[in-house]
């Protein structure tokens, strides 16, 4: 990150009042950003109004912090649908591609772990 910047998708996240951020995703590369001493850390903030309606109709309680009134036991695919159901479609489609990586990151450490294990 010294090097090149902030390199990959934005982050995704909630703006707060009094201007503070809450991540979504991508919690541990703010650190990262952070020490590398970046200025600028990319982030595609959700649509409070569009998932506040949505919490309203499933009956889900609204607070500052949207996210910690989701359910806890929620998964990435569950919050994905619930952004695809609240009509926030670019929330919808950043996290898509975060639950797409980490996928993909997860299977290369288990072959990984396989191939050292056969070694």
């Amino acid at each position: 990150m010294r090097d090149r910047g902030w390199d990959g998708r934005p982050l995704l996240g909630e703006l707060l009042s009094r201007g503070r951020v809450q991540a979504w995703t991508g919690s541990h590369r703010i650190p990262a950003a952070r020490r590398a001493g970046l200025l600028y850390v990319p982030i595609r903030f959700v649509d409070r109004r569009r998932v506040e309606r949505r919490m309203i109709r499933c009956g889900y309680g609204i607070g500052e912090v949207l996210i910690s009134r989701l359910p806890e036991d929620w998964y990435d695919d569950d919050r994905l649908d619930f952004l695809t159901r609240a009509g926030d479609t670019h929330a919808a489609a950043l996290l898509r591609m975060e639950i797409d990586t980490n996928a993909r990151d997860d299977r290369a450490k288990i072959w990984d772990n396989r191939r050292s294990v056969r070694t």
